[in-house]
């Protein structure tokens, strides 16, 4: 299968309706955008997101281990936080917060936090809820692939100008 892709991304081999794929449900790697592994996602914007999350995830797991035990992660977007929440056990990353879309209702990190990880927050956003930000690098996902994380910055923002439940109804973005 090397090469090919379903036509259909669902359901893990599975095609639509539930049934198994055949030869001719799948398609030339070159006939769409290639991922990882030769592995094509035709039209599919979200299933080349995910593509480089464990180079991503162990990222952010190297930056955290550096900073200790008791720093938050904040990440931009929903994908960044599920992410980690997937592939952090063997970094022992916390539950991520992140303020987009429906990720927000899960909440701000704990008030208590005094050094918060971002991921993918631009400086001048940071710049108005801390009062340091010191840059902690890039991601760089290991595949040459320029997804949404690829590039993002991660930085340490450290004392809060007000604790991050006050802030938390601003961080709030829909896309």
């Amino acid at each position: 299968m090397a090469g090919r892709t379903p036509r259909s991304m669902g359901g893990g081999g599975l095609g639509r309706r539930g049934r198994r794929l055949r030869g001719r449900d799948l398609v030339p790697a070159g006939a769409a955008g290639v991922g990882a592994a030769g592995f094509a996602c035709p039209g599919n914007y979200d299933a080349g997101e995910t593509l480089g999350w464990p180079e991503f995830v162990r990222n952010v797991g190297e930056v955290r281990a550096r900073l200790g035990p008791d720093i938050a992660i904040l990440t931009d977007n929903y994908g960044e936080a599920g992410a980690i929440e997937r592939f952090g056990a063997p970094y022992d990353l916390p539950t991520p917060h992140s303020g987009h879309n429906a990720y927000w209702w899960w909440g701000p990190p704990d008030d208590s936090a005094v050094e918060v990880l971002t991921v993918g927050i631009d400086r001048e956003q940071l710049d108005r809820y801390c009062t340091e930000v010191e840059s902690a690098g890039r991601i760089e996902n290991g595949l040459g692939i320029d997804n949404d994380e690829q590039g993002a910055p991660m930085n340490i923002c450290r004392g809060p100008r007000v604790p991050l439940a006050e802030i938390w109804p601003r961080i709030r973005h829909l896309g």
